[in-house]
């Protein structure tokens, strides 16, 4: 939470398993998952509203992320996080980009422009969250694209990571 301002992943995963009942120790995947087996997706969605809508300002991270994307000409910034602070970041920093929520947004990248790929979706548009640990495994499956673009960044492309735990 000091970093971004809002709960981390485990956080989170730790209050939805308070909050419904689930054993301790789960990622938010598995908990998510846990909640809803058979696909209904309004508790977490409403969790995360709830847990995530409370941050409205970016915080100095975002700020610099979106400092560094103008500054150093950052084609592609991939992002994993459900909430919208670094967009407010990049529209403060007055930063035209592109946004990438869903499978049909590669179609119209703006070129010169940097690009900020939402892989996890964002809270503004609940059915494109990537929470669940199906949505994790079908995630390039339902986003072809998405995976295309990653590729082609990964081969002309050096990237460094920020916040994110690959367990």
């Amino acid at each position: 939470e000091e970093v971004t301002g809002l709960p981390s992943r485990r956080d989170l995963a730790e209050r939805l398993a308070e909050k419904y009942g689930l054993p301790g120790g789960l990622s938010l995947a598995e908990a998510a998952q846990r909640l809803n087996p058979g696909g209904g997706r309004f508790e977490f969605t409403s969790f995360l509203r709830d847990q995530l809508g409370v941050a409205n300002r970016p915080q100095r991270f975002q700020r610099q992320a979106a400092g560094m994307v103008g500054d150093f000409r950052i084609p592609l910034v991939v992002s994993t996080a459900y909430d919208d602070l670094l967009e407010v970041a990049f529209q403060e920093a007055r930063l035209s980009v592109n946004i990438l929520l869903g499978q049909e947004d590669v179609h119209y990248i703006q070129p010169g422009r940097p690009t900020l790929m939402r892989l996890y979706g964002s809270l503004k548009a609940p059915d494109s969250l990537v929470v669940t640990a199906r949505d994790h495994y079908t995630l390039f499956q339902q986003k072809p694209n998405f995976a295309d673009e990653l590729r082609v960044a990964f081969r002309h492309h050096t990237f460094l990571f920020l916040g994110y735990d690959l367990s």
